[in-house]
C-alpha cells in the first residue's frame, strides 16, 4: 500500500497516472479533477444516460479534449444515452467521469441543491463527495511521493489539492472565511440556521453550542469574534471605497437640475 490507498485502487491509480503522464490536459481543471475523483464513491452514483448525454454535449471544445481522451466521444455518449455500454471504454471510466462532471459543477461554485436536482441525487451524496475528493486528493499526492516516476505530479497536484480543499458550495463560501471553520463546520452552521456572517456575529456562544454538536465555548467565541472582525473589515473597506469615489466631489454644493 502506498499513500494510504489499498492495493486494488493503487493498481488502477497507477494505470491512470501512467496514461495521464503522456496526455495530461491542463487547459482547464477537468482532467485533474478526474485524476482525484475517488474510486470508492463511484458505486454510490449511477450515471443516468440522458443526463450524461446532456452534460457532455454542453462541454466546451477544451473540456471535450479530456472526455475524448478517456474514450467518451460523441459516438459513445450517444450509446450511453440509449442505455448501451460502449465496448471500447471501461465501465469504471464511464462511471468515474460522470462523478467528475458533478465535481466540476461543485468546483465552479454551483449550489448543492441545484447539483443534486440536476443529477437526480441526494444532497447528502453531493456534500459527501466534496469531502471525499479532498481526502483522496491528498492520498494521491502521497502515492506520487512514493514513486519517483510520478515526480511531475507532486507539485502540480499539491497546489491543486489545496485549492480543492477550499472549494465549497456557493452558500457556504462566506462561512469558510471564519476562523476554525472548514467545510464540515460551515455546513453545520448553515444547517443550524447561521447562514451569514451577520447572523453569527449577532449570536451568543451558548446558542452556537446548543445547535452545533461538540462545539466548545472557546471555539464558539472565536468563531463569533471572527465574524465581528470580518464585518468591521468590510465596513472599513466600504468607507475607504466611498472616500475614493467622493474624492474631489463637493457633495454639499451639488444640486440637481430639474
Amino acid at each position: 500500500m502506498k499513500g494510504c490507498i489499498d492495493m486494488e485502487c493503487a493498481y488502477t491509480l497507477y494505470q491512470d497516472l501512467k496514461k495521464a503522464q503522456e496526455h495530461l490536459i491542463l487547459l482547464d481543471y477537468l482532467h485533474l479533477l478526474y485524476l482525484v475523483t475517488p474510486y470508492n464513491i463511484i458505486s454510490q452514483i449511477k450515471p443516468i444516460g440522458f443526463i450524461y448525454y446532456d452534460m457532455i454535449i454542453k462541454l466546451s471544445e477544451t473540456q471535450m479534449k479530456t472526455a475524448r481522451l478517456l474514450g467518451i466521444n460523441e459516438v459513445n455518449i450517444s450509446k450511453i444515452r440509449d442505455g448501451l455500454m460502449p465496448k471500447n471504454v471501461e465501465p469504471r471510466v464511464i462511471h468515474r467521469f460522470y462523478v467528475t462532471l458533478i465535481l466540476y459543477d461543485l468546483w465552479n461554485q454551483h449550489a448543492v441543491y441545484k447539483i443534486a436536482e440536476k443529477y437526480d441525487i441526494s444532497r447528502g451524496i453531493v456534500q459527501n463527495l466534496l469531502t471525499a475528493v479532498s481526502s483522496f486528493a491528498f492520498s494521491v499526492i502521497r502515492f506520487c511521493q512514493e514513486l519517483d516516476e510520478f515526480w511531475a505530479f507532486k507539485d502540480l497536484l499539491n497546489v491543486f489539492s489545496k485549492k480543492l480543499s477550499y472549494c465549497c458550495p456557493l452558500e457556504l463560501e462566506a462561512l469558510m472565511d471564519l476562523p476554525l471553520v472548514k467545510i464540515s463546520r460551515a455546513r453545520q452552521l448553515y444547517n443550524a440556521g447561521f447562514k451569514t456572517i451577520q447572523a453569527i456575529a449577532k449570536t451568543q456562544p451558548i446558542e452556537l453550542q446548543e445547535k452545533i454538536p461538540y462545539l466548545s465555548k472557546k471555539v464558539a467565541m472565536q468563531i463569533i469574534e471572527g465574524a465581528k472582525l470580518l464585518i468591521v473589515e468590510k465596513i472599513e473597506n466600504l468607507q475607504d471605497e466611498t472616500e475614493d469615489i467622493l474624492d474631489g466631489i463637493h457633495v454639499n454644493t451639488f444640486k440637481k437640475d430639474f
